[in-house]
């Protein structure tokens, strides 16, 4: 079925046919500028859309849930594509894209588990929150010279990502941003990147090498947590801060130089990194304060741990499993793998580390706070120290 349209002032309005069941194409007419805000939301058997040249504007969440959509092309009239545009269009496997289109917008292709491949534009200057969260067919993408910002999560749980090139000109690598791309190998991060952020590559177990740029000067909290197959470290000069967990769990690290620079470094920011031939690389000319850097953490990474049960019920039952130095600790490093996504079907909020947990589920608008001294190992989240 087919669709004609109400029109207003050449616009497609918005919610014109949310949750319509029958929509199988659409064809927009010739002299449209502007896709309205939830316009086609949800049109769950929608296949097929042609879009005309002189197209402006796809509003938020227009083809949001539109889970048989296959096939996007976005003309080069088009300036703005809005936030969630195209998310959770599960079947979305090729996307070409406008080449005036500057930004991409918060959660704009979320949930697209089977995008597989999508043109950049050349001028694309800004990627938005979660652009990309969660498409783990996505094996290759190419980010244009021109691009100044990556937004936090953007391309979080982008499993299948394995060539990445960050272009000169970006300044932060954002928090969160490539959480979870565990098929990463090699990363080169270019000079002009003063600070990656928390969890930015977080889980992507499989990179080898890293390159860091001489103008780096900060590395987030468990920016590099379970970096697995990282076996070398060399800290650039100019760094000053490493955070919390940063490098913790990176089993196979081997060395590790660490420059006059450095004035602080978090707690467990090598934790399990059981493959230290020697725990640190010591410059000769190494001063009295960064020595006491040096056997602080040495001092840290010896301390005794246990391991923690965190146990999780909701459709289906699974551990995880965290060693720490005491409970509050271990809900600590959970938090590092928990997501606050609105568009996440469930979502957990430490509230008190020491005693409770916030739950949150957005689907049913519910949520509650639960005690974790006094929970019920089988109905919620608890904290248990394994003998």
């Amino acid at each position: 079925m087919k669709s004609d349209f109400s029109e207003t002032k050449n616009n497609i309005k918005e919610f014109e046919l949310l949750n319509s069941e029958n929509i199988i194409e659409i064809n927009i007419p010739e002299g449209f500028e502007a896709i309205g805000v939830g316009a086609f939301k949800n049109c769950e058997k929608l296949t097929k859309v042609t879009m005309p040249k002189g197209l402006k504007t796809i509003g938020d969440e227009a083809f949001y849930g539109c889970k048989n959509l296959l096939k996007i092309t976005i003309p080069d009239s088009v300036e703005t594509i809005g936030n969630a545009a195209f998310s959770h269009c599960r079947n979305l496997m090729d996307v070409k894209m406008s080449q005036n289109v500057k930004e991409i917008g918060n959660y704009v292709f979320s949930r697209c588990t089977n995008l597989a491949y999508v043109t950049i534009p050349k001028g694309l200057e800004t990627i938005g929150d979660f652009a990309f969260h969660d498409c783990p067919s996505l094996n290759d993408i190419a980010i244009p010279e021109k691009m100044k910002a990556i937004g936090k999560s953007a391309f979080w749980g982008c499993a299948n990502l394995t060539l990445l090139a960050i272009p000169k000109g970006i300044e932060t690598i954002d928090n969160y941003a490539f959480y979870g791309c565990k098929n990463l190998r090699h990363l080169t991060i270019p000079e002009g990147v003063k600070e990656i952020g928390d969890y930015a590559f977080c889980g992507c177990k499989n990179i080898k090498s890293v390159i860091y740029p001489e103008s780096l000067e900060q590395i987030g909290r468990a920016a590099f947590f379970g970096c697995k197959n990282l076996k070398v470290l060399r800290i650039p000069e100019a760094v000053k801060k490493i955070g919390n967990l940063a490098f913790a769990d990176c089993s196979r690290l081997a060395k590790i130089t660490l420059p006059e620079s450095v004035c602080e470094i978090g707690n467990q920011t090598f934790k399990g990194s059981s493959g230290l031939v020697t725990t640190w690389y010591r410059p000769e000319n190494a001063s009295e304060s960064q020595k006491n850097i040096l056997k602080k953490t040495d001092s840290i990474q010896e301390t005794k741990t246990k391991k923690y049960h965190i146990p999780l019920m909701e459709y289906f039952y699974w551990d995880f499993v965290v060693e720490a130095k005491n409970r509050e600790e271990a809900l600590e490093i959970y938090d590092a793998f928990k997501c606050k996504s609105p568009y996440e079907e469930k979502a957990y909020e430490i509230v008190n580390k020491k005693t409770q947990i916030k739950l949150k589920k957005n689907d049913y608008n519910w949520e509650s706070t639960i005690d974790v001294e006094k929970a019920d190992y089988k109905d919620t989240i608890i904290c248990e120290e394994d003998e």
